[in-house]
């Protein structure tokens, strides 16, 4: 029994029906999947910049429910700095949006090292006062190093 077979109305190769994908009505598609593939990556390279200034707004709008506008104006309200130490955002690495883990709500921008030093403290005020009085209490017990 040979398997049905439809022809790509873009490659013009002939190919099973499971080498297309489906449309919502259950009908296939014209286009191969190849061809949909081969479509989607030539498209996105197109767009270049595009792309990037399109993800970043839907990534900031998913995982923290903000615009990229009111990402901006945090950004200008800090200088374009890191909250907790002051140093600026790079091209390399653009300044994280630190949030409240256990509500969600958006706090400021923080550079990465520093976004990431909060969540190792669980966002807990009580175990940074801890943290801070061991850095304190520690350099006393430390015994002078002979040079």
């Amino acid at each position: 029994m040979t398997a049905i077979q439809g022809c790509c109305t873009r490659c013009g190769h002939t190919k099973a029906h499971s080498e297309f994908y489906k449309r919502r009505d259950g009908r296939l598609r014209t286009w191969c999947k190849a061809c949909t593939s081969d479509y989607g990556h030539q498209r996105w390279l197109a767009r270049g910049e595009e792309n990037r200034a399109i993800t970043r707004r839907q990534w900031l709008a998913r995982k923290f429910g903000i615009t990229v506008e009111q990402y901006n104006e945090m950004w200008r309200a800090q200088d374009g700095k890191c909250a907790i130490c002051g140093q600026p955002e790079t091209e390399r690495e653009w300044l994280s949006v630190d949030h409240d883990h256990s509500d969600g709500t958006v706090r400021g921008l923080l550079c990465r090292m520093h976004n990431a030093a909060l969540g190792g403290f669980g966002d807990s005020p009580e175990l940074l006062l801890a943290a801070v009085e061991y850095l304190r209490t520690a350099k006393a017990l430390i015994p002078e190093r002979s040079q």
